[in-house]
């Protein structure tokens, strides 16, 4: 009902990456001299092999004509009729589909890799309890349709 398909254009666009939270354990001399702490992350990052798009030659979804939801008059006794909107079962809801021989060999298809990397997370001097550090940036990163 709300934020649906619409008749908006179904152009992918690449979000910005959201802040992450993760709570860390420093130690009181940590805390008051500040310094960096190392801490293992993973993340999503859009493929590069692919530019995020999954494969060689996206085509749009035959079934759904692109828009992601297939949508269905069911019948519920003589006059009845109801609305139904699901999502696509051929393109998993996206609206465009790459065949299996023409997906990215690096991602198979996912259009996102898992990366893990390690992070130097900056203690300010005097920081106190249960304060937030934000790293900009180093979110999830997802293709999303707009």
């Amino acid at each position: 009902m709300f934020g649906g398909e619409g008749g908006r254009g179904q152009q992918s666009k690449v979000k910005k990456n959201k802040a992450v939270k993760k709570e860390l354990r420093i130690s009181l001399e940590n805390a008051y001299k500040g310094d960096y702490i190392k801490i293992a992350h993973s993340c999503t990052r859009n493929c590069e092999a692919c530019d995020g798009k999954g494969g060689s030659s996206v085509t749009t979804c035959p079934l759904c004509k692109g828009k992601g939801v297939i949508e269905k008059m069911v019948m519920l006794g003589p006059g009845m009729y109801q609305h139904v909107r699901s999502h696509c079962g051929e393109c998993r809801g996206e609206g465009k589909s790459v065949s299996e021989k023409d997906k990215c060999k690096k991602c198979k298809g996912q259009k996102v890799l898992e990366v893990k990397k390690n992070l130097d997370v900056p203690i300010e001097k005097g920081i106190p309890d249960k304060h937030p550090i934000q790293m900009h940036g180093e979110g999830d990163e997802m293709v999303y349709r707009i």
